[in-house]
């Protein structure tokens, strides 16, 4: 599949707004022609480009791709950062630790020279990370104060919903008003959003709950992870209904 060939049958000189998501754009090897073939026909100074990346990729073609994107109008890095710490490293599981929250940074500072290109908060929030989001934010503050091209902005609206069983429909009532709870405590804003939509999930029922616990206690068992030891908030939930 050559993108270019297929590309050049289109009429782009109007485009304005391009968007690139998951699996993770980073990681594709059409990123780089793609961002070559807009900048031969001089499109990619116009256009707003909106990437959703972990953040966590800096391959051999980033020092090219970094060049190119510098040529565009502006381009937003929404970054889905799935936890700190160890709820980040269980999540994003692999024996290299590429979810290290300094690599997520390391992306970051990569970047900080170019003006036109800025990165915002995008976590997926899932059964793994509800209970520590405000983590996450804490440490994008500390981004905010450490790189211009960190804006303050957080969006916690975006959910998993599949697999169902990591999904927080998964989780049962009593868990998901506790977290309601702990998130209005915070007197934060930033939450606002989030405390709506949790309110308005809808329990999917014990047979999804206990996908959800067979399939944790299952991955890690492969993985040579521990849920109680990485997540102890989700405890209460690893009980077969």
């Amino acid at each position: 599949f050559d993108i270019v060939s297929h590309l050049k049958e289109i009429d782009l000189t109007k485009l304005k707004t391009l968007v690139l998501k998951g699996g993770e754009p980073m990681m594709n090897p059409d990123l780089l022609p793609l961002l070559q073939y807009l900048s031969d026909i001089n499109v990619l100074s116009n256009l707003l480009i909106t990437i959703i990346s972990n953040g966590t990729i800096l391959g051999k073609e980033i020092d090219a791709v970094r060049v190119l994107l510098s040529e565009a109008k502006i381009v937003k890095f929404s970054l889905s950062v799935d936890g700190t710490g160890d709820v980040g490293t269980y999540i994003r599981y692999s024996p290299q630790q590429f979810a290290k929250i300094s690599n997520i940074e390391a992306f970051i500072q990569s970047f900080t020279e170019y003006t036109n290109i800025e990165f915002i908060l995008f976590p997926s929030i899932q059964v793994y990370n509800i209970f520590s989001l405000d983590k996450i934010v804490d440490w994008w503050d500390i981004m905010i104060q450490k790189y211009k091209n960190v804006k303050n902005y957080v969006e916690l609206n975006h959910f998993v919903l599949g697999p169902q069983y990591l999904s927080i429909g998964a989780l049962q009532p009593a868990t998901i008003e506790k977290v309601i709870q702990y998130y209005k405590n915070k007197n934060d804003e930033r939450y606002d959003k989030l405390i709506v939509s949790l309110k308005k999930i809808p329990y999917m029922g014990d047979e999804i709950h206990d996908e959800m616990v067979n399939y944790t206690l299952a991955m890690d068992k492969i993985k040579g992870q521990n849920v109680f030891e990485s997540i102890p908030d989700l405890a209460d939930e690893m009980i077969l209904k």
